[in-house]
């Protein structure tokens, strides 16, 4: 057996040691809470200078509610069970926003998440291993399809950080009403509702934010500026951003700049027959690079209109979204780096249109019965083609792909007594998937390659492509609270999702991979069958008067997991390497344990952190998953005096060596980051923060960055692209 397979073998026990030291700090907390039952949690309260959030920060009574005070255990939720305890809400304090440059990055301070990194605007997320089309990102309530084939452009690249108003993350287990069409969880992103004035008076806001990281020496502003009455309201949202390439202890990482812009219009009005709001919007992304990936983006436009409408009826409550999302997004091999020897000067261009709707009605049933139904369809276009700019041939690329999928739920909610509490839920997805025939193809010099190409035109264009697939999730859960302050948790699941139009129709060979960026070429597969997951997990949160620990271990296995396998007798004619097509896998299993809470020193002085560690392995291969994040975490102290907040702490991850040997997966060693930061807010209309991150200038890899593919750049090719050395960041706000 070689080095890096026993090598592979190694830290048995990672979970058993988390859940040891998680459960014996458990075993105080409940003590605490008999003797003095304590209020809900503060968490995620990240200072006074946090944004008006939908959910508001509850201020404990014996202590005062500190400035600048984070805690990361997710809140007791006062919602219902729609918000499970697996739930994470996403911190989106100043101190964070001021050195996030994509709102993917907001997720590597939650646990139970990461983001899976080809550049610095390409974070796709993951949830407990898993990643990409697998997680369900919700944007203002729109499904969004990347327009690039290789996800450069995930959902999170058209919500801009500094219009977040609150983001959650809804890992394993979740409730039909906001599955569908996911195995590995949910993560919502919300921006700013309408907001009106109290009385018939003009309500004017506005607020303005400057930034500086210096990571990348990279600029950002940020406005909003709102008009509203009692009875109409508009608000608009901008933000620009433009950054050099990444710098590190040892160099820079080429092609890794970027420019990005987003504005958004919000407008409203509430009446006697309910509240209507219209929102417009876009983005645009200029020469964006992407180091890990054979191509960078040249350009990306994004546009968006939306209607949402909200009535309390006599019966229940009527939810309902309409919305249109449009990206045109172009991307190339010549504009941010040099051709490889021999190279031919390549263009992607691609569109993606997504259209749908969601319907919801609550009906309470009674005091403890609430019954949810609802009925939402996502319509997704596109349509790519490659273009050799030295020959002037064109290849289709995935030609008018179509895929719909009709939803709808039924889900109830019932508080049995003041212990117990129970949600059930169904639903159902329809899938209907199909494209038209490929037109064009490429015709190399290379007589093999030439009829390769043209065999798998013919094979493509001569089949039944035309899809549709039933498919049916069902979640349940039951909590369980023996006293204010104490809630368990136990939650059972069975989700589908249907394969993605490049898993089943990428036609002939391609580096396009969503976002895999493993360096091998992957074939589409039209008779994959849709992955099934089934998911038991359970959730501990105890909360006393100065402390709070939140505990989450769950287990995933999969049915019919979409991998790509070896081709028989197909090979990259660049590398040798065997051409993979995607297939179905019997048998994925995933498990873990969540872990966040905070400890009150002092009544100035707060210690929080989380920790998460999941292991994937491939069964039927008997090999681990790809890129999947080892135990990592936080570890924080934060200070307040006046109206100074100081923040010290720690950023760490263990070595990665449980890694995949059929994608050639490298590696990682370990880290521990020293992070400093300051903010003052001399008045309620003022914030000042700056921070100094990775002061000890560490050299370190987070193992979901992918591996350079730029040959000018200060690292090898194939080399693992590292995070950022030490770097000072700071802002400033001012709100009116």
């Amino acid at each position: 057996m070689s080095e890096r397979m026993r090598g592979r073998r190694g830290h048995p026990c990672k979970i058993w040691i988390a859940c040891v030291v998680a459960g014996l700090a458990a075993s105080a907390i409940p003590r605490a809470v008999a003797a003095d039952p304590a209020p809900k949690s503060t968490a995620g309260a990240d200072g006074p200078e946090s944004s008006e959030s939908a959910v508001e920060p509850q201020a404990d009574p014996v202590l005062p509610s500190l400035p600048g005070v984070v805690v990361t255990a997710p809140r007791l939720p006062e919602d219902g069970m729609t918000t499970p305890l697996s739930t994470s809400e996403v911190t989106l304090s100043p101190r964070i926003r001021a050195r996030t440059l994509d709102a993917a990055e907001l997720l590597e301070n939650t646990p139970g998440t990461a983001a899976v990194r080809n550049g610095a605007l390409t974070g796709i997320a993951q949830q407990r291993g898993l990643f990409g089309d697998r997680v369900r990102v919700l944007v203002d309530d729109m499904t969004i399809t990347p327009a690039c084939a290789n996800h450069m452009d995930p959902p999170l690249h058209y919500a801009a950080p500094g219009s977040v108003e609150a983001m959650r993350s809804v890992a394993g287990v979740t409730p039909v009403s906001l599955g569908g069409d996911s195995i590995a969880g949910t993560i919502v992103v919300d921006s700013a509702p309408p907001r009106f004035a109290e009385g018939d008076e003009l309500r004017i806001t506005a607020e303005g934010t400057s930034r500086f990281v210096g990571s990348q020496n990279s600029f950002g502003l940020n406005g909003v500026f709102g008009l509203a009455d009692r009875r109409f309201s508009a608000a608009y949202t901008g933000s620009w951003q433009t950054a050099n390439d990444l710098r590190f202890p040892g160099g820079r990482v080429q092609a890794s700049e970027f420019d990005v812009q987003h504005h958004g219009l919000l407008l409203a009005t509430q009446q006697d027959w309910g509240q209507l709001a219209l929102d417009l919007g876009g983005s645009l992304t200029d020469e964006a690079g992407t180091p890990a990936l054979r191509m960078d983006i040249a350009r990306d436009e994004s546009r968006r209109i939306g209607l949402r409408f909200h009535r309390e009826l006599g019966f229940g409550a009527l939810e309902a979204r309409l919305y249109w999302h449009d990206i045109d997004h172009r991307m190339d091999n010549f504009s941010l780096r040099e051709l490889a020897p021999g190279a031919m000067p390549m263009e992607s261009p691609a569109e993606s249109r997504d259209l749908g709707y969601r319907l919801a009605l609550s009906i309470p049933l009674s005091e403890r019965h609430e019954l949810r139904v609802g009925s939402e369809l996502h319509a997704s276009r596109f349509d790519s083609e490659i273009r050799n700019l030295a020959n002037g041939q064109l290849q289709t690329g995935i030609p008018d792909g179509r895929r719909n999928r009709l939803g709808s739920f039924v889900e109830w909610e019932r508080r049995w007594n003041d212990h117990w509490q129970t949600l059930v839920g169904v639903r159902n997805d329809t899938v209907w998937s199909d494209t038209d025939d490929v037109s064009q193809s490429f015709r190399p010099m290379n007589p093999m390659m030439a009829a390769a190409i043209a065999a798998d035109r013919e094979a493509f264009n001569t089949r039944g492509r035309g899809r549709t697939e039933i498919n049916w999730d069902a979640s349940a859960l039951l909590r369980f609270e023996p006293r204010e302050g104490q809630r368990y948790e136990l939650g059972v699941a069975r989700k589908v999702r249907s394969p993605s139009l490049l898993e089943r129709y990428q036609w002939t060979p391609l580096a396009a991979s969503a976002g895999m960026a493993d360096g091998w070429l992957y074939f589409g597969n039209i008779d994959l069958e849709p992955e099934t997951a089934y998911q038991v997990a359970l959730a501990g949160h105890w909360i006393g008067q100065r402390a709070e620990l939140h505990v989450a271990p769950f287990y995933t296995w999969v049915h019919d997991y979409i991998q790509g396998s070896p081709e028989p007798g197909r090979v990259d004619p660049a590398t040798g390497f065997s051409v993979l097509r995607y297939r179905n896998f019997d048998n994925v299993q995933l498990y873990g344990v969540d872990a966040s809470g905070s400890w009150q020193l002092h009544d100035r002085a707060r210690v929080r952190g989380f920790a998460s560690y999941v292991r994937g392995r491939n069964r039927s291969s008997d090999d681990d998953l790809y890129r999947v994040m080892p135990l990592h975490g936080t570890l924080d102290l934060d200070v307040t005096w006046r109206d100074f907040t100081a923040t010290t702490g720690l950023e760490w991850a263990i070595q990665q060596d449980q890694t995949s040997s059929f994608n050639d997966e490298p590696n990682t060693p370990g880290y521990a980051l020293w992070n400093l930061a300051l903010a003052w807010k001399p008045h309620r209309r003022l914030h000042l923060l700056a921070g100094l991150d990775n002061v000890l200038d560490k050299r370190f890899a987070p193992h979901t960055n992918g591996l350079n593919s730029v040959l000018e750049s200060d690292l090898e090719v194939g080399e693992r692209i590292p995070g950022a050395g030490r770097f000072f960041h700071a802002s400033l706000t001012i709100a009116y």
